[in-house]
């Protein structure tokens, strides 16, 4: 969904995420990446990362670039991750060494919050949320 203004709404649920957290294995990892249009304090980073802490119990969210667009990772699994089992088979120890550094020291732990939204598949107002974002600039 590269090409689309927004993430589709069946990717953000607590049922989505339900149905992700079923299909890892123990101690795996969900992760996504969310650009925040207009702002680092983004309502829909937020919201979505509220509506993973409902489903997992380790939820943690950093901004990968900040500006007036922020870029944000959020990693989603159900035990804390440890970094050092991550092979760098993929990249070279400087890079792999580099990013772990990195997430080791800027992630941020997200608790469930009840008085924050949760989506759902009855309930996902993305555009609502993005327009509010754009709005607050």
């Amino acid at each position: 969904y590269q090409n689309e203004l927004q993430i589709p709404w069946t990717f953000t649920t607590k049922e989505f995420w339900e149905t992700v957290r079923s299909r890892l294995a123990t101690g795996g990892l969900a992760a996504m990446n969310i650009a925040a249009l207009g702002t680092v304090q983004s309502s829909l980073v937020g919201v979505l990362t509220n509506t993973g802490a409902r489903v997992f119990t380790n939820v943690y969210e950093t901004a990968l670039w900040s500006g007036r667009n922020a870029s944000h990772l959020v990693l989603l699994t159900t035990l804390p991750p440890d970094f050092s089992r991550f092979s760098s088979q993929h990249f070279s120890e400087q890079e792999f060494e580099t990013a772990s550094a990195y997430l080791k020291t800027h992630l941020k732990k997200v608790t469930y919050s009840h008085d924050l939204a949760t989506l759902t598949d009855n309930h996902a107002p993305l555009e609502w949320l993005m327009a509010k974002d754009i709005l607050r600039q």
